[in-house]
């Protein structure tokens, strides 16, 4: 949800910041730096995510009064 939000905002932002005439460079560094930003956030969740999942099947397979 976070790294949607990040790229929806730079893609919104991008093309309003150009229009407003500030360097594209200066642009494109903030654009790329919120993208990766977002990819990392997203890497990070899902990373956490799935090793909690698969700690708590374990847990659960390994309990005697399992259903």
């Amino acid at each position: 949800m976070i790294s949607s939000a990040s790229l929806l905002a730079a893609a919104l932002v991008t093309p309003a910041a150009l229009a407003l005439g500030l360097s594209a460079a200066l642009v494109s560094f903030i654009a790329v730096g919120i993208a990766l930003a977002a990819f990392v956030l997203s890497d990070y969740h899902r990373v956490g995510v799935c090793d909690y999942a698969k700690t708590t099947v374990r847990r659960t397979e390994a309990h005697p009064l399992a259903a």
